[in-house]
């Protein structure tokens, strides 16, 4: 004990003592007698017998004697006082106990001994004032049941209740079984009372040689207890189960591990004759082995005892040891033991059936006697006889290709020696027959002493056809199936590689790459055939691979596009000139099918490294820098610079608010007039589209163009045909004497080949209300002669409808006269640039033809952008009715145009004439 614990010791001692004196529950004269009573409970409590055994509450502690001595003497509360010292003392005492549990000790003492307190209250008060024998013991065996069983219920039930522990719901059985001790306890503690009630001081000698002669049985029967404990922990922690049968054959013993064998819980099979407790061994041969051992006393062992008949029922071996008046029972599991022979010999079984069957031949290496043992299998593999065979290892290593026979050794010296888990080696092998197979052979060693190994055995997988199908699988990753030059994949990893090349050579070292699209590829295809097309791209890549120098590369990426890699370039102009060198060999003819084929190529070409990060920028630049050559007239090469990599940026941009616009409908209609050059009044108007992005205004000759490519006129169509028609429609209504005509909407040929092109005209004037007759489409020259028969359907479909159509910038497509006079024409419209022709000396007669040919196939005329009076006056001597231009004024805004429309005066010099012919009238 620490000084600490003395002192704590000292001051639970102290505090016992002064507590029930100073509250008054002990008389001041008797204070030596608690003082003693304090000092021996806390002594008790110290003794050592803090075993396995002792922490059974069945079992009497010494300090319950002075508890229940100082119940008697001072009554519940002292009683409760000294219980507290006692139950405390162990914690601070002994070091062997927590805080915790001495405070649950603590409370678990107090608590039984006030129930015994109440109960022996209790009693006494319904008893006779006089208590005379045997009456007199009554209120003790009350008392000391209650303290006993208020402590087993406190601590083997409710604490752990509340800790949330398993519940040993037969507490109460062992309470009841320690009971007998606690009423001797009692019995001393009676004893002791008497003796100091009546101060029997000269008895004192006799009633402490009674108290030591009792603490040391006491100390025994705890000490006997304590290895029987140990002896039944020994017991149930076998693994091996044990049960012991007296010489009637009754079950005496039966432990943990026998009833997890079994699957039998001992109070079944205690007290109970064996075959009782096990009637499934009833008939076997179990009870007459354990008849003879008994009569003979030799013991016997039964090896494979199934506990019962089904066919997942555990085995047992039992070991029958005779003993005094009996016989004890070893029980060992050995179902799994059992299970495993029985699958190792059906393995055998199997591996033998394995190895003439398998496909793969078997082959074994003993180390140490160097016998080869292979299957039949593996022999007819090598075109041998078909028997297994016990044979040198050469008959297997001198067949291995020379190429292979370094490696194959490394590759078994590196599985010998331990350095690889299993050893695998594909090599060649040769044939009976002088050829050579290719196969894979896998083994694993086994190892003895000091992990040396002994032997060696694996399989021979004959891969023959394997290795050939991978070899065309990589062809087919790899090549391009038509041209066999490299795919896309192949080339831009050769990029990769000549990045990392430059980061390791001089600074200033560089490569290019080139992007080819053979130009005009298209028309080959469609006019000639797909077959008359690949034989192009096939004599294309010939031609092209004439073109490199060493350690260059060519790739076909896809349809007519190539791409070149120029490794080691000194300067930039190397690359040019390899490109002016492609560009001279594809400009021969191609001689395919017995005609001549004509092609060109557009090539961009980019610079790296660079300050490119991959292979896919440097690519991406490249093609940037082909359709930059492609549109500036094919046939030629373009180098991409800073300049059109922004180019490219701002068209992306560009693109993208042009999609946002046209999602938002985010444009204007602008409306032109169109006069009569015979009174210069305004007849109708020219819808035409307006976009301003971000305040700026940008050109339909840019966004337009932009919005077929990306598939968006369709949708920007629609809404300015939807908005004019609307527009127009509720003109004629509000102002039905301005003579308004018609309205135009110019159509792409995109739009005009929608399927539901047709659905969407009549919708739209049907949901405005306007009239089919004032509508008219304008369709392009240009437009028409991509598909006419495609064309001339559909707007013979409008014209049916009552829609008239419009051909515009008539004369600068070159359409034939076959295809014009198919097409359901009602008016031709006349180019700005031919009106622009009529001030010119010695000018075309184009004009006069247009007009000619218009009065021959019965159409109207509208000439566009006039913008003198001079066309004007030239235009109407010719015959030409119709015209628009700034000459009678621009395009405007809803706005504009509806106060024209309100005007209602004529435009451009017969407005200006009208406007001067009143001005006089008004002088006058």
């Amino acid at each position: 004990m620490t000084r600490r614990s003395s002192a704590v010791a000292a001051a639970v001692c102290v505090g016992a003592v002064l507590v029930p004196y100073l509250a008054g529950w002990a008389q001041p004269e008797r204070l030596a007698e608690l003082s003693g009573l304090v000092v021996a409970a806390m002594l008790a409590a110290t003794l050592d017998v803090h075993r396995r055994a002792s922490s059974d509450r069945g079992i009497m502690p010494p300090a319950f004697i002075v508890i229940f001595a100082s119940l008697m003497l001072f009554g519940p509360r002292v009683a409760v006082s000294v219980a507290a010292a006692a139950a405390l003392t162990p914690g601070f005492v002994t070091g062997r106990v927590s805080r915790s549990q001495s405070l649950v000790d603590t409370v678990v003492v107090i608590l039984a001994a006030l129930a015994a307190a109440l109960t022996h209250q209790s009693i006494a008060s319904v008893m006779p004032r006089i208590l005379l024998w045997p009456w007199l013991v009554v209120p003790i065996v009350g008392a000391v049941l209650a303290y006993h069983l208020t402590q087993g219920a406190l601590a083997d039930f409710v604490v752990p209740f509340i800790r949330r522990q398993g519940l040993d719901r037969s507490w109460w059985k062992r309470a009841l079984a320690g009971y007998p001790l606690y009423l001797i306890g009692g019995a001393i503690a009676a004893a002791l009372v008497e003796v100091i009630d009546r101060r029997l001081w000269n008895s004192a000698a006799v009633l402490g040689a009674l108290l030591f002669l009792g603490h040391r049985l006491y100390a025994d029967y705890v000490r006997r207890l304590e290895e029987d404990y140990r002896r039944r922990e020994v017991i149930d922690d076998l693994e091996q189960g044990m049960s012991v049968l007296d010489a009637g054959g009754r079950v005496t013993l039966w432990n943990d591990a026998l009833e997890r064998i079994l699957r039998c819980p001992r109070s079944r099979a205690l007290g109970r004759p064996f075959v009782e407790a096990l009637p499934a061994l009833a008939h076997s041969e179990l009870p007459r082995t354990i008849k003879e051992t008994v009569e003979d006393r030799k013991p016997r062992t039964l090896n494979h005892l199934r506990l019962g008949a089904a066919a997942d029922a555990p085995i047992v071996q039992v070991k029958v040891l005779p003993v005094a008046d009996g016989v004890t029972l070893l029980w060992h599991d050995v179902t799994e033991r059992v299970r495993a022979e029985h699958e190792l010999r059906s393995s055998g079984e199997r591996l033998a059936l394995a190895a003439e069957g398998a496909n793969d031949g078997l082959w074994q290496w003993n180390l140490q006697t160097q016998e080869f043992y292979v299957s039949g299998r593996w022999r007819a593999m090598l075109g041998l006889p078909a028997q297994a065979a016990i044979a040198a290892p050469d008959e297997w290593l001198q067949r291995v290709h020379t190429d292979d026979s370094a490696q194959l050794q490394a590759a078994l010296q590196a599985h010998l020696t331990g350095a690889t888990p299993v050893f695998q080696h594909e090599h060649r092998i040769r044939h009976e027959d002088g050829t050579y197979l290719r196969v894979l052979s896998r083994g694993v060693a086994t190892r003895g002493a000091g992990r040396k190994p002994n032997r060696i055995a694996g399989s021979l997988t004959d891969t023959t056809a394997q290795a050939q199908a991978q070899e065309r699988l990589r062809s087919v990753g790899f090549l391009d199936s038509l041209t066999g030059l490299c795919n896309r994949g192949i080339f831009v990893e050769g990029i990769g590689r000549h990045f990392e090349e430059c980061g390791r050579r001089k600074p200033g070292s560089t490569f290019a790459v080139l992007y080819l699209d053979l130009d005009r590829f298209k028309i080959v295809n469609d006019s000639l055939g797909h077959m008359v097309g690949d034989e192009l791209l096939i004599a294309a890549s010939r031609r092209l691979e004439t073109c490199l120098r060493q350690g260059d590369s060519l790739a076909r990426l896809g349809g007519d596009e190539f791409a070149i890699c120029l490794a080691s370039l000194n300067d930039e102009g190397q690359a040019n000139a390899i490109a002016g060198r492609i560009q001279h060999a594809l400009s021969a003819p191609f001689t395919i099918g017995g005609r001549d084929v004509f092609t060109s190529a557009s090539i961009g070409i980019a610079f790296g490294p660079a300050h490119y990060a991959n292979a896919d920028e440097i690519m991406r630049d490249a093609d940037t820098a082909m359709y930059h050559a492609k549109s500036r007239g094919k046939s030629r090469h373009e180098v991409f610079d800073d300049a059109m990599h922004a180019r490219v940026r701002d068209r992306l941009s560009l693109e993208n608010d042009l999609r946002r616009a046209v999602a938002a409908n985010d444009f204007e209609v602008h409306y032109q007039p169109i006069v009569s050059l015979i009174s210069g009044m305004c007849i109708g108007f020219e819808s035409l589209v307006r976009w301003k992005r971000n305040g700026e205004p940008v050109s339909p000759v840019t966004f337009v163009p932009i919005a077929e490519e990306l598939g968006l006129i369709g949708s920007l169509g629609t809404w300015v045909l939807q908005e004019a028609c609307r527009t127009f429609a509720d003109w004629q209504r509000r102002f039905p004497a301005a003579g308004l005509d018609c309205i135009t909407v110019n159509v792409s040929s995109r739009q005009l080949m929608q399927q539901n092109f047709l659905r969407v005209v009549q919708h739209t004037l049907s949901q405005t209300g306007l009239a089919a007759a004032s509508m008219r489409v304008e369709i392009t020259e240009t437009a028409l002669l991509d598909s006419p028969g495609e064309a001339a359907i559909i707007l013979t479909a409008l014209r049916d409808f009552g829609v008239k159509v419009y051909l515009d910038d008539f004369g600068t497509g070159y359409s034939s006269l076959s295809h014009l006079h198919k097409l359901p024409v009602d008016a031709l419209k006349i180019d700005r640039s031919f009106v622009a022709s009529l001030l010119l000396p010695g000018r075309p007669a184009i004009v006069e033809s247009i007009l000619a040919l218009a009065r021959t196939l019965n159409t109207s005329v509208v000439a566009e952008g006039i913008e003198s009076e001079v066309q004007a006056r030239e235009l109407e001597r010719l015959g030409c009715t119709h015209a628009q231009g700034f000459l009678f004024s621009h395009p405007l805004s809803t706005e504009d145009a509806e106060a024209l429309i309100v005007a209602h005066r004529p435009l451009g010099p017969k407005g200006v004439a009208a406007s001067e012919a009143e001005a006089v009238l008004v002088a006058r």
